[in-house]
């Protein structure tokens, strides 16, 4: 008997789960690179950051006729994914901002350029997380200090200085 044995991809297991960003590498010579990017956006979450890279500034002069996959298509498909995003969330403080969600840095992994600014990016998402974190514990907060008011209210409308002195006589 044959057996078959499912594939463990993104199709298959969950690789966002707790994922606080998602980087995508872009080959501007290579069409089918752009187009993974724009399929598989739309199963990240709404709260993972996402940065894309385009690879091989060092080659886009001298092989600007090679380009298939231009740096103003790829921005206009930025801004339009960060307008959709800030329709989505405008109500949740909790997510992060249009601009942060989706990024985009050029880059060459053959000299390093743009390395410096994709590990400065990096702190976004630390700094996200612990937002999200502060504003969780401020609506624990909230939601304790409105309890504390509303059982201080209750105290005072239920409690006199005779129905006190009652109290102690007794003991």
């Amino acid at each position: 008997e044959k057996k078959s044995i499912m594939p463990l991809d993104a199709s298959t297991i969950d690789v966002y789960k707790s994922t606080d960003v998602v980087m995508f590498m872009i080959d501007p010579f290579r069409r089918e690179t752009f187009s993974y990017v724009v399929n598989s956006l739309s199963k990240v979450p709404s709260s993972v950051l996402v940065v894309l890279l385009l690879n091989f500034r060092d080659r886009v002069e001298e092989y600007s006729s090679k380009i298939v996959v231009s740096r103003e298509e790829i921005d206009k498909f930025v801004t339009s994914n960060r307008k959709e995003f800030e329709m989505k969330t405008r109500e949740d403080d909790a997510m992060p901002y249009p601009e942060d969600r989706i990024c985009v840095f050029e880059c060459s992994l053959l000299n390093c350029f743009g390395l410096k600014v994709l590990y400065e990016y990096l702190n976004i998402p630390l700094e996200q997380q612990k937002r999200r974190m502060l504003i969780e514990q401020l609506r624990e907060v909230n939601q304790s200090l409105t309890e504390s008011r509303r059982h201080t209210k209750e105290y005072v409308t239920k409690h006199d200085y005779a129905s006190f002195k009652e109290y102690t006589k007794k003991k």
